[in-house]
Parts: structure tokens; C-alpha cells; sequence
């Protein structure tokens, strides 16, 4: 029997809903799903690797806090002393800016580009040219590269959609996302889901 989760368009208020304490629930609701695991679940939470981070991260207080703040925070009370970065060439700029701000709060700090290793298009692809030369991303390698720093904890900024999958999938040191890359919104995604029903709305067609 398939499991389909949907979340998403559940439509019961919040206080109402089964995962806010409340009674209600939809076909294939987790927590409905998976009640009888509740006590497993909390365990998992106790494994040594994931305990302090989770409850850190809980424990994030203060309106208002930016996203670097709250990375910041995570960083200083999980006692991490060597950070990783992995950035869009793109974004290279910001990066900088990243790094030297989490190297004056005293972390050691580790960045590498998506274009190291140089490897080209006609590397992957038979009978083409690239006509600009340009490196292909590379996430394996900047994983790699970062696994070799032994870097605690990798900063991610502006990964291209997938190669940032990549990137996660290879990485020794759990990671955290900092930014995303979408040239076209100025790096905020949410601007055309925001706007989905008015200048947006032809990806609805």
C-alpha cells in the first residue's frame, strides 16, 4: 500500500491539527502514521551525533534574528572550531564576506568553489564545444575537498539546484543551507511563490 504525506494542504486550523496536540488529522498524516514509533523517534534524538545540535537549534530565542545570526549562534554553542563552505563561483563575493566574518569570531574556516577540479563540458559530453571554456560545478569535489579539511559543519551558498543534493549527499560533516541561488529574484526563491497568483501565475498554467 502506497504512503503519501500532503502536509502541505492539510485543512485544519493549527491549533486543531493532530501534530499541534489537537485531534484532527488527514489520510496518511506522519504523526497519525507513525504513533506507535513516537519512542524511537525520541531516541534517535539522543544519538550523541544529533542531541546537542537539534536542542541548539531548538533553543534559537530572539525575534528578529537573521539567518547568519542564527548560523552564527549554532556554530558558537555546538563549540565547532573549523567551519566548511561550499559556494557558487557566482557568489564568490559573499563568500568572502562569510568567511571573514566567521573567521573574526574566532572559527577556523575552510571555502571552496564550484569550479574546482576545472572540468569541462566535453568531459561528460561527446562531439561538443564550449566556447567560453567554462569549469563545470563540481559539488563531489568540493564535498571531497572539505571531507579532507575535516572541516565540523559546512556552510552552503548558492549550490546550484541539484548539485547542492550532490554536495549534501557527499559531505562527511552535516550541513546547513545559508542562501540559495536564484539570479533572477535576487537569491530570494520565495519571491515568485509570493507572487504566484499575480506576475507568476503562467507557472500555474
Amino acid at each position: 500500500m502506497s504512503y503519501n504525506p500532503k502536509c502541505s494542504i492539510c485543512p485544519f486550523e493549527k491549533r486543531d491539527r493532530l501534530c499541534s496536540s489537537g485531534e484532527k488529522f488527514i489520510k496518511d498524516c506522519p504523526t497519525k502514521q507513525f504513533q506507535e514509533y513516537r519512542e524511537e523517534i525520541k531516541k534517535e534524538y539522543l544519538n550523541p551525533q544529533i542531541d546537542r545540535i537539534y536542542k541548539i537549534s531548538s533553543d534559537i530565542k530572539g525575534p528578529g534574528k537573521t539567518r547568519i545570526e542564527e548560523t552564527l549562534y549554532v556554530a558558537e554553542k555546538m563549540g565547532y572550531q573549523k567551519i566548511g563552505i561550499a559556494f557558487c563561483s557566482g557568489l564568490k563575493k559573499e563568500a568572502e564576506i562569510i568567511q571573514n566574518l566567521f573567521e573574526a569570531k574566532g572559527f577556523v574556516v575552510n571555502s571552496v568553489i564550484c569550479s574546482c577540479g576545472n572540468l569541462k563540458k566535453s568531459d561528460f559530453i561527446e562531439n561538443t564545444e564550449d566556447k567560453n571554456n567554462k569549469s563545470f560545478c563540481n559539488p563531489y569535489l568540493q564535498a571531497a575537498a572539505l571531507n579532507k579539511a575535516e572541516t565540523e559543519w559546512n556552510i552552503v551558498v548558492g549550490l546550484c539546484v541539484g548539485h547542492d543534493s550532490i554536495f549534501m549527499k557527499y559531505s562527511n560533516a552535516m550541513c546547513t543551507v545559508f542562501a540559495v541561488k536564484d539570479k533572477v529574484a535576487a537569491h530570494n526563491p520565495l519571491g515568485p511563490v509570493y507572487t504566484l497568483d499575480t506576475y507568476y501565475n503562467f507557472l500555474k498554467k
